[in-house]
């Protein structure tokens, strides 16, 4: 039997604006790799099928964000029922917290994975495909090159972001990687939840949630990766 901590303290900013933002600037940068008929060219190719990768990471990070609200509002009513429920109901609720931040964490680290290595990565096809393109090269094509050269310190700042994000859900479980078992023990300061100014914290923290959500919903729905199946 395992024991494994919970911590509900104040959440720490974990720059979901900025997030939100470098995911409206990333999309906006990958949009031409995924959908111009130039990205269709075979010298392109090997660009498109990264750009589409990234944009696969990018919905994982959306979907993060997601279970982010839901672990908010899961914290909240756990928050309200805390003291008309026994110990048996609060560790089942509990382990449930523990199952949505790992996953959480999971679909962050899937979309950090796909960052990795982006300067060298994006480095190298950019300049594969400008020594592969023809003297007669189009001016739309040599500009979506430069503008995804230059586009790679936006790239690296979204991975950093997403690094983030990853610290913050494995801090809520102890980085405990295993699934919780229904005996296994979940231990939690209770007294902290029950501190309205640790609760006004995670209220403040879902609404943070619900403003990223809108901010790229929209282009959520527009580029998905499932549209480019």
């Amino acid at each position: 039997m395992e024991t494994t901590e919970v911590i509900l303290d104040a959440p720490a900013s974990i720059h979901l604006r900025e997030l939100a933002d470098l995911t409206s600037h990333v999309y906006k940068l990958l949009r031409p790799w995924c959908f111009s008929e130039q990205s269709g060219l075979a010298i392109f190719k090997p660009i498109r099928v990264q750009a589409l990768s990234y944009v696969q990471a990018i919905d994982f990070s959306i979907t993060a964000a997601q279970n982010g609200f839901n672990f908010c509002e899961d914290v909240l009513a756990f928050a309200d029922l805390l003291d008309s429920s026994d110990e048996i109901q609060r560790q089942d609720y509990l382990r449930e917290l523990v199952g949505l931040a790992q996953q959480a964490a999971e679909n962050a680290e899937k979309a950090k994975d796909k960052f990795r290595n982006v300067r060298m990565i994006v480095g190298k096809l950019v300049r594969d495909a400008q020594k592969q393109q023809s003297m007669n090269a189009s001016k739309s094509s040599e500009k979506q090159l430069k503008e995804l050269e230059e586009g790679v310190t936006m790239l690296e700042s979204f991975s950093a972001c997403i690094s983030t994000h990853i610290s913050w859900w494995t801090t809520v479980y102890m980085g405990h990687k295993s699934q919780v078992m229904r005996l296994d023990p979940v231990v939690v300061r209770y007294n902290t939840i029950r501190n309205q100014g640790v609760v006004n914290k995670w209220k403040q923290l879902r609404q943070e949630y619900v403003d990223y959500t809108y901010k790229v919903s929209f282009r959520c729905r527009f580029l998905s990766i499932h549209n480019f199946c």
